[in-house]
Order: C-alpha cells, then structure tokens, then sequence
C-alpha cells in the first residue's frame, strides 16, 4: 500500500470511528478516491512575507508596425521601434524575417537584462508574429524562448541565453489598459510646445507613471501581469514569520472535485416591467478582508459551542426564500453537481464564510467533517492600499483601473488550476501529451508544441480562493433575503448584485466608496431580463459572451423565447 492511499485511508477510518451524518460516508468514499495527489519529485516553496522593496525598474517600449499582405497571409512585423528613458533613445530597425539576429541584438541586449520590455498589440497579432518569422532563427543562434500562453493567447515570451533573461510583456497584460486608451489619456499638450512626443513616447511616460505609483504603494516595480503584480503586493502584507505550504490534496479535492470553490452565483428568469438594481461596491475586495484559510487539519466544524473556519461536507435542508447554487452529491456515477438548488434535502461541500447567507435564505446547514483552517490570513491591509489609490487617483484613472484589477487579480492567483499549458519548444514532438501551439489567428507554429502540466506556485491556495467566494455568495444571499423578506421578487442575481420587483428600496445610497456596501444603481420602468446574465435596466446592457449587446438585441431575445437575429439566420442564446 503506497504512503498517500495509507494517509487517505486513515481519515476514513478517523470519520468512521467518531461518528458521520447520514449519507456522508459515501460521498466521502468517492471525494477520497479521486485525490489529486502532488507529484513527489518537485521542490515546492513556500509562500511567505517578502521583506525587500523593489527597486526602479527601467522600461523599454517597443513598437512594431505590421505588414499589409496581399496574399491573404496573417500580417507580420515591417518595422520595429524601441524607446528606452532615461536617455530617450528611439531606435528603428527593419523587422522582416531577414532582420532576426539584427532584433535579437536590439531587444536582448546587456542594457536591457534589467528592464521591462513592453510591446502594445503584442498580445493581439505581435508575439505571434515574432513567434513565426522571427524566433526559430533565435533558436538556431543559441537563444531559449519560452512562450506565455493563456488559452490560444501568446501573453508575453521569456528569453533566455545563459544566465541572462530577457521578458517581452504585453502592455495591456501589464497594466490592465489598452494602448489606444493610453494614448488619449495621454494627448494632453506637453509643457513644452515645440517638444512634440511620438505616441511610444507617450505610451512610456503612462507606464512610467503607473509604476512611480506602484513602487510608492506597495514597493513594487510592476511585472510582465496585472496578477504577477498583485502577489508580489500582496506577499509584504503576509504576517512575519507566517510559511503558508502547499494546500492538501484533500483539500483541493473538496474544492475542486466536491465543488466547495465555485464561482457567483447566477440566476435570471425572463421578465419584462418596473424593476430596480443593487450591487456591492468592490464585493471580492472585500471577501480579501475576511479571514481565509492558508493551513488545514481534518477535524469536524462544532468547536467551543461555536463553529471553526474551514470547508465541510454539510447536510442542508429546507425550502430557501430563493433558489441558490450548490455542488450536490447525486451518487457514486455522478459525483457532485453544480445546481440552483430550491429546498428539499441534499448533501454538498460548502466552506463556513458561506453558511450565514444560507441560513438567512431559511435553510438549515449542519455541517459534518472536513477540513478545519487552522491559521487564516487576512489581506486587509492590500485592500486598504488599493482603496487609497482609488481616493487618490479616482476610479476611472489609470491608476485606479489598475488597482481594482489588481485586488480581482489576487483573487484569481489564488483560485490558478496548476493543470497549466506549457510551451516547449522542440524539433521533434515531446513525448508527453502535446499538439501543435496554435494562435488565436489560427496558425501552427512550427516546433511548438503545447504540454498539460501540473505546475504550482506558493500562491496556489483553493481553500482560501473557496472562503473568498463562498462569502460572497453568502453577502450576496444575505442581501436578497432582506429585501424578499420586504416583499420584492428577485429576477436576475450575477455575483455581486441583483434586479428586483417591488418598492424601490430607500435605504440605500446611489453612491458611496466603501468597499462592500450595497448601492442603489438604477430605477427603470421598462427592464427586461432575457435570461442568466443578459439583461438591460436603466440604459445599461449586459450579455455574458457579447459585451457590445444593445438594448434591442436583449429585447428581441425576451420576446422570441431566447432567439435573436443573426446575419439571416435565428439563433438559440
């Protein structure tokens, strides 16, 4: 019998000895079963206070200016610009394929080691482009690119040659703005009238900005991602001495598996008339202030006639004033399943931050076993720095798009998949499961091929990411529960508010700035909720899929039963 199938069997029999609910055992019998276990042979470090501030990090912008083929092939680089302050040099250098080693020598030079290569658009068509015309000469120079794919999206490349690294980041993967919003933001006229900056000019002196007030803020210059930024923020507000390892693989197995961690929760039922809207200001932000699990031990949730903080199977019982979300146990062929779930009896793996909302819908939660956190770790302190930006800089800057990005960002760190697509690069296919790298302009990228690989990094925690969103869904419930209790009918709920029917609240602001108080956000005669996250009220439309979605779209969606006009075609949304 192996160490791990000995460990998983010993917290069997512990919960068979002490007694389980009803029902659980099974349940359990299955969650165990399937524990994603870690591979052994890694080193894995553990996330802890980072203690040094950065220091500056010079920026280098490169620009590129596509080919306009006429032969129907996807475009490619004609000409590459880079500038780099302090000296505000601006070099231009032909970038046809012939040219390669001539921009190795440019972008990979020992003055740019240390500094932020940005490239606008480069996420869009540049870094594909390189990756195609230019990289295998690279490869064939001695030069390892590593490419950073999300999905079939190339976000940056890692270039290395011996011990020196070099990294192309995109500029709206850096800062969460795009490029052309940077340059209007930026066309106020210069100090100087006779000194007229060129737009990659410009585009450096909006980053350059937003790092002075990063490294001021949080002492971080900022990295290739919004994400990278926010855990390296968030890693000098981690308590002193405080190690958080590695979460246990039961743990990510009632997460995962068991779907203690899922997302907003979501309802919409069609409905045309008067209506009203609320949400939450900022409501993950404020989930970060809760206390969330960073260590585990099996235990059960009754602790000192109170309830510990943790993630437990539950037996949840009742008729809710309102449907909710729940991963329900549905037998050994099924496994859990993620349901909007309206009364009766079931059995569902639910974190504590989320047991109040569901009690104030009117069910009755009796959690059983599970896994209790026995240190939590608050993120507050980050919050409170973000809120300062906000106050500061105002949430439509630059500055405060940055920093709300950033607060949602450490939220998404902490709830990564490690089963990650890596890039290799190799003439031959790698014996692992791979395809063929293909980008988001549908082109096989040759001798690049992409591997499904367990990767984790210290900041990797689902059990915290589970109490982030099981709070809000439980603020969320708590909220609806209030105002059905008064006599409104929900319509539509997305995550962090929701429409109602009825007397139009009067206790709530239309504007405020503290994080997670509700608002009143809109009054309309004629709303219309099509289904699930498409809806319109009060002059604003949303569709998941399709943010450009007018108010007549939604509308002939609600009267034709879900079908809208495509080209000359009807289709099911």
């Amino acid at each position: 019998m192996s160490a791990n199938v000995a460990e998983r069997d010993f917290y069997l029999r512990l919960m068979s000895l002490r007694g389980q609910p009803d029902g659980h055992a099974d349940a359990w019998q299955w969650l165990n079963a399937r524990v994603p276990w870690y591979p052994r042979d890694r080193k894995y470090w553990p996330w802890k206070r980072a203690i040094r501030k950065d220091r500056w990090r010079p920026i280098a912008m490169v620009g590129c200016a596509p080919t306009v083929p006429t032969d129907g092939t996807k475009p490619g680089v004609a000409e590459l610009t880079m500038f780099r302050p302090p000296r505000g040099k601006t070099v231009t250098v032909d970038a046809s394929p012939e040219s390669a080693r001539t921009i190795a020598g440019l972008l990979f030079s020992d003055t740019n080691r240390r500094t932020s290569i940005v490239v606008p658009d480069g996420a869009k068509w540049v870094f594909d482009a390189l990756l195609r015309d230019h990289v295998p000469t690279w490869v064939d120079d001695g030069w390892t690119v590593t490419p950073l794919v999300a999905g079939y999206v190339v976000k940056g490349m890692v270039v290395r040659k011996g011990r020196n690294r070099w990294t192309l980041s995109d500029f709206e993967g850096m800062t969460g703005s795009t490029p052309a919003r940077a340059l209007d933001e930026m066309a106020t006229p210069p100090a100087n009238p006779r000194v007229e900056r060129s737009p990659i000019e410009r585009l450096t002196a909006w980053v350059t900005k937003l790092q002075e007030i990063s490294l001021a803020t949080f002492g971080v210059y900022l990295r290739p991602t919004v994400p990278g930024t926010a855990v390296r923020a968030a890693g000098f507000e981690l308590p002193d001495g405080e190690l958080i390892p590695r979460t246990p693989p039961w743990v990510v197995a009632m997460c995962r598996l068991g779907l203690g961690y899922r997302g907003g929760y979501v309802y919409g039922r069609p409905y045309r008339g008067p209506a009203w809207s609320v949400d939450a200001r900022r409501l993950y932000a404020r989930a970060l202030c809760e206390p969330l699990g960073v260590r585990w031990a099996i235990g059960r949730c009754e602790r000192d006639g109170g309830e510990a903080p943790g993630i437990f199977m539950c037996t949840v019982s009742g008729t809710p004033l309102h449907p909710v979300a729940l991963g329900v146990w549905r037998g050994e062929e099924l496994g859990f399943e993620a349901e909007t779930w309206d009364g009766g009896e079931c059995i569902a793996v639910i974190p504590s931050s989320e047991f109040a909302g569901l009690r104030a819908m009117g069910l009755t939660v009796t959690p059983g076993w599970g896994w209790v956190a026995t240190h939590t770790v608050s993120f507050a302190p980050l919050v409170d720095k973000l809120q300062r930006v906000l106050v500061e800089h105002g949430t439509d800057s630059p500055a405060g798009r940055w920093a709300k990005l950033l607060g949602n960002s450490l939220y998404g760190r902490l709830a990564m998949n490690p089963d990650r697509e890596i890039v290799v690069w190799s003439k031959t296919r790698p014996e692992k499961a791979s395809f063929p790298l293909v980008t988001m302009q549908g082109e096989e990228v040759p001798d690049m091929w992409s591997v499904r690989e367990l990767r984790y990094s210290p900041s990797q925690c689902v059990g915290a990411a589970a109490m982030v969103t099981g709070w809000a869904r439980g603020y969320l419930y708590t909220e609806m529960a209030r105002r059905i209790e008064s006599g409104a009918k929900i319509v539509h709920a997305h995550t962090d508010g929701f429409i109602a029917v009825g007397d139009v609240p009067t206790d709530l602001p239309e504007v405020t700035s503290e994080i997670g108080a509700w608002r009143l956000v809109s009054v309309d005669d004629d709303a219309i909720v099509a289904r699930a996250a498409g809806y319109t009220i009060g002059g604003q439309t949303k569709w998941s899929g399709a943010p450009n979605m007018g108010r007549r779209t939604v509308e002939i969606a609600w009267t034709t039963g879900g079908w809208v006009v495509q080209g000359r075609r009807m289709r099911k949304v």
